[in-house]
């Protein structure tokens, strides 16, 4: 049977590969920057509060607290950073899907930036490089672009959802902890005080987070309303380009806007997943 797509020639190329270690990694720099902020925005103002406690110097006292002001400017610096990095990241994917797929419209793109990532990454390697989209080459251009777009956006929707479990998990651990300690520990209204001031740059984190990954959720949401048009007009017609650009688009925009999961979470699920995937692609050659 003849080749009706190349896609996997091309994203196997050495062009490609390139870019795909290169995104692995430029998103790693962002999540490393990420457990910084951790540390600064939750870590240390939680041993600040625990000092503060204990410390009854006022001096000392007021020194830790002008320490609490310093760290929360250097916290926006951070924020401000891993927007950069993830912005540039999702710029690499999305210059591999533009290569891959064949479309043209990269105007969006800082190629200066991206290029400085892909030079400073390039004698890097990732084991995850080869086959990124799992399509048979047997499948019409249009509709094989089409099923790897929607591979991404039920990868990113299937990760979400559980780091978001997790999440909630958490959030809910710490406050029963916090109403244990009310329960068992009898002691002053100061006390209690305490403990909930300390308790809030933790809950303050994981509560952000479960905010980002709903507003992540609601653009996936969109995503998949966008889907159906563009599965609706492929039953009637072939010519879906420009709504497989504008879907591209959409990722894009997601990529760089949304939570960064963790890899240890990630590296947790690829194999389920990943499993998910190949056999929606079965599938998908079987009613081609």
């Amino acid at each position: 049977m003849a080749t009706k797509n190349n896609i996997n020639a091309k994203q196997n190329s050495k062009k490609s590969q390139e870019m795909i270690v290169a995104q692995h990694y430029t998103y790693r720099e962002a999540k490393l920057w990420v457990f910084i902020l951790f540390m600064i925005s939750v870590i240390i103002p939680l041993c600040i509060n625990i000092g503060l406690i204990w410390v009854k110097n006022e001096t000392i006292a007021a020194i830790i607290s002008f320490f609490s002001i310093i760290t929360l400017i250097i916290t926006e610096l951070i924020r401000n950073k891993i927007a950069k990095i993830k912005e540039i990241a999702a710029s690499i994917q999305q210059l591999f899907d533009i290569s891959v797929f064949g479309l043209k419209n990269d105007f969006c793109i800082n190629k200066d930036e991206v290029f400085a990532y892909l030079r400073k990454y390039k004698n890097k390697d990732w084991e995850r490089k080869i086959n990124w989209y799992t399509v048979s080459n047997n499948i019409e251009h249009n509709k094989a672009v089409f099923y790897c777009q929607k591979e991404n956006i039920d990868w990113t929707q299937s990760l979400s959802k559980k780091f978001k479990s997790l999440l909630y998990l958490l959030i809910s651990l710490l406050v029963v902890m916090v109403v244990l300690n009310f329960i068992f520990i009898n002691d002053s209204i100061i006390h209690i005080i305490s403990v909930i001031i300390t308790s809030l740059p933790l809950l303050s984190y994981v509560y952000c987070g479960l905010v980002k990954i709903k507003n992540d959720d609601d653009a996936l949401d969109e995503l998949n309303k966008y889907t159906l048009v563009i599965e609706g007009i492929l039953k009637t017609s072939k010519d879906i380009d420009l709504y497989i650009e504008n879907l591209q688009w959409m990722i894009f925009y997601l990529r760089k806007n949304k939570y960064l999961i963790p890899d240890w979470f990630d590296k947790l699920y690829y194999k389920k997943i990943q499993e998910i995937e190949t056999e929606k692609s079965k599938q998908v050659n079987k009613i081609k």
